[in-house]
């Protein structure tokens, strides 16, 4: 059984090794860190946009797809004019994009939120996600109060709940879906 084990890890690492050079990374000059910078970010293997400025640490907040996230600055590699030109332009009809971890729905009303949150729920249902975040922000909390009845009613949530202190307080919704929808 070990040395099956060790065969098989052998297997996988030389298998990564591989995808890894075959995997087209972009070359160009590192990344300034400025918002609204359009970046590559290298072990993510995905285009992104610079939100924040670096940190005393070098950190980065830089958005990819739905999903905001904070890397390293050394991570990133700026794009060239002539990509972004050529990205833009590029239409593909067999893509279609991963929904990300949270939606954000500030500044719509329930009535315009009810449809977006019905296809972000079959999205991530489809993608086999087990925990997501809607973030409905605080206001007056009457969209809050809507987005939980229509959580507490929806066939696919397990458990919904509002935020902890970390995570956005009562400003989103924390929901778990089920395993089999």
């Amino acid at each position: 059984m070990r040395s099956f084990r060790r065969e098989v890890k052998g297997k996988l690492s030389r298998t990564r090794e591989k995808i890894k050079e075959m995997t087209p990374r972009p070359s160009g000059e590192p990344a300034k860190g400025l918002p609204g910078e359009d970046v590559y970010v290298v072990g993510v293997e995905a285009d992104g946009e610079v939100l924040e400025p670096a940190d005393s640490a070098g950190r980065v907040k830089v958005r990819v797809g739905n999903v905001t996230m904070v890397t390293d600055l050394e991570k990133l590699i700026r794009k060239s004019e002539s990509a972004k030109k050529t990205a833009k332009t590029e239409t593909r009809t067999d893509y279609a994009p991963e929904p990300g971890m949270e939606i954000d729905i500030r500044g719509t009303t329930f009535e315009e939120a009810e449809p977006l949150l019905e296809k972000y729920l079959d999205d991530v249902s489809i993608a086999g996600f087990k925990l997501v975040t809607i973030i409905h922000g605080k206001g007056t909390g009457a969209l809050r109060r809507k987005v939980q009845d229509y959580l507490s009613r929806n066939r696919r949530v397990e458990t919904h709940r509002l935020g902890n202190w970390n995570e956005g307080s009562s400003g989103v919704c924390i929901v778990t879906l089920k395993a089999d929808c």
